[in-house]
């Protein structure tokens, strides 16, 4: 059978991990032919520039490289491209040059991006926002791997939280890129238990694990469906750990209808997420790490702590979901 191209969007080491494993595995219908990734950056004390883990896998395996950089939307291009009240506003005339211009290159970047072709764009932990007009370039539309139980830890740490909350399970949701943050449908979501000793390497490295056997499980399926002509569909977001094929009460939605241009892809089906449920798990700085020595005692000798004891991105975070309690904490 003919191989899907893909585009391939990611740049930590975990992400890296998975683009190796979809590029080595011969049964994998799969074709990587472009990679994207985040520029090289300062690193270090000493502020080395250096490249990003994908990039590097990327250039292993001799495969073509554009960074984000070349690709990011201005506050100025999205107004422009998105708000068609700035472009009828006559107060702004006497700057259509200006305008045309900015539309101009907002366009060009996403003609560079040169995926229209491809059957498939995958996305992990990319760190980026994409315009919102490359989501209907694939034939199949883009596909975010989350390494949390969405609507649950929306945002950039899902790995980490659920440590830090003390959950007893996280599992990788793959779902239908739309215009906002971890949004979109669901076309498979798995579990995977937490254990006692788990770390956040650890858990990366379990989580790519389950991502790419999930991945393949799909993209296999998708493959001999495209090439069937039989109508037909995927029933949803599928759960190893339930059985069912989507979630109860959600409604599923035809991923032709969001961000896929290709009617033929409309046996593909995801499940609406329940955004009334959504949590948000935000970037976590190197400061939010501190622990005054008095605090951490307590936390070795598995003391009861006073919310006050926590950390301020932690004291946010449980006054936002205040469902969300930690063990530890004296109530």
């Amino acid at each position: 059978m003919q191989k899907l191209k893909i585009a391939y969007f990611g740049s930590p080491s975990f992400s890296a991990t998975l683009l190796e494993k979809i590029i080595n595995d011969k049964e994998l219908p799969v074709e990587v032919e472009l990679v994207i990734t985040q520029p090289d950056m300062p690193v270090g004390r000493k502020q080395i520039l250096t490249a990003t883990p994908v990039k590097l896998m990327a250039k292993k395996y001799q495969l073509p490289i554009i960074y984000s950089t070349e690709l990011r939307v201005s506050n100025d291009q999205l107004s422009i491209t998105n708000d068609q009240s700035i472009i009828n506003d006559p107060m702004i005339n006497n700057k259509s040059t200006e305008i045309e211009k900015l539309r101009i290159e907002h366009l060009l970047n996403i003609e560079r991006l040169n995926i229209d072709h491809l059957d498939l764009a995958l996305v992990y932990a990319y760190g980026e926002i994409l315009p919102k007009e490359t989501l209907d370039l694939p034939k199949y539309g883009f596909w975010n791997v989350h390494p949390s139980l969405l609507p649950k830890y929306r945002g950039a740490s899902p790995i980490a939280y659920p440590l830090i909350l003390g959950d007893k399970k996280t599992g990788v949701s793959l779902m239908l890129m739309d215009e906002k943050m971890d949004h979109g449908p669901i076309i498979a979501q798995e579990e995977m238990e937490i254990k006692p000793n788990d770390t956040r390497p650890n858990l990366e490295n379990k989580l790519t694990d389950l991502a790419f056997l999930m991945f393949k499980k799909l993209i296999t399926t998708v493959q001999k469906k495209a090439q069937t002509p039989v109508s037909n569909d995927l029933g949803g977001a599928q759960s190893r750990t339930s059985g069912t094929s989507t979630p109860t009460g959600l409604p599923t939605v035809a991923s032709a209808k969001v961000g896929v241009r290709n009617t033929a892809s409309s046996f593909i089906k995801g499940t609406f997420q329940d955004h009334s449920q959504a949590t948000y798990a935000p970037y976590l700085k190197k400061s939010d790490g501190f622990i005054p020595l008095s605090i951490l005692k307590k936390a070795i000798n598995n003391e009861p702590l006073k919310f006050t004891n926590l950390p301020e991105f932690l004291q946010n975070y449980l006054i936002k979901y205040p469902n969300s309690q930690l063990s530890m904490i004296n109530q």
